[in-house]
């Protein structure tokens, strides 16, 4: 499933990052598991992103392992976007 960076009109308070997220999963199920790219205001905030779209699927992703380093990109200040998953890799 993949989502594109949308620019909105909404004025945001906080400056908001990007950050890209790995998603493992364990051996013996998988030995691979994806990537996702969420804007967020800050890395608790990403959390709950991830966590509300993962909900039911914590067997499956380690969502402590993809929230322990992220790496994380500034955006533009100029312009606002939507907090949210902007793109998704999940095998």
């Amino acid at each position: 499933m993949g989502y594109f960076l949308q620019r909105v009109n909404r004025k945001m308070t906080k400056p908001l990052n990007l950050y890209i997220c790995d998603l493992p999963v364990e051996f013996p199920r998988s030995e691979y598991g994806g990537m996702v790219a969420v804007i967020a205001e800050s890395p608790k905030q990403c959390g709950k992103i991830l966590t509300e779209r993962f909900k039911g699927n914590e067997l499956y992703f380690d969502l402590r392992i993809a929230m322990r380093s992220p790496k994380e990109f500034k955006l533009d200040p100029a312009v606002t976007y939507e907090p949210g998953i902007v793109a998704s890799f999940e095998t």
